[in-house]
């Protein structure tokens, strides 16, 4: 998001103490702390077919201010911006959860992965 001019909130909860805990440190690392709504015509809601999914969450930064050219591909119900990707460019996507640690309980998040290398092998 910076490097497309964006910018980020430095910690969620200091700048809107109403907003979800998004830094969840006393669960399990695969545990699901919220939900995200994935929005329509993204790669994201591609690759998991549905528009709400359950997620980890270890962070207290956000992106405050939307880079050029990015699209916002996942919220949280707070407003808190969970993915992002360039749907101009042939892969660039970020995501705030940690899909990596979900994996062996909740296979669905193993989809990101398979979707980055069905890309690569396809380019």
């Amino acid at each position: 998001n910076v490097f497309y001019g964006g910018t980020l909130c430095q910690d969620i909860l200091t700048l809107y103490p109403q907003r979800l805990n998004h830094k969840v440190l006393n669960l399990p690392k695969w545990h699901f702390a919220h939900d995200v709504k994935i929005q329509k015509n993204t790669s994201l809601y591609e690759l998991f077919g549905k528009e709400n999914i359950l997620v980890n969450s270890f962070h207290h930064q956000s992106i405050e201010k939307l880079g050029d050219g990015l699209t916002v591909t996942a919220i949280a119900k707070d407003s808190v911006i969970e993915g992002i990707e360039d749907l101009n460019k042939y892969l660039v996507m970020g995501v705030q959860w940690h899909p990596e640690m979900m994996i062996d309980k909740e296979p669905e998040q193993m989809r990101l992965f398979n979707y980055f290398i069905k890309k690569i092998q396809n380019k």
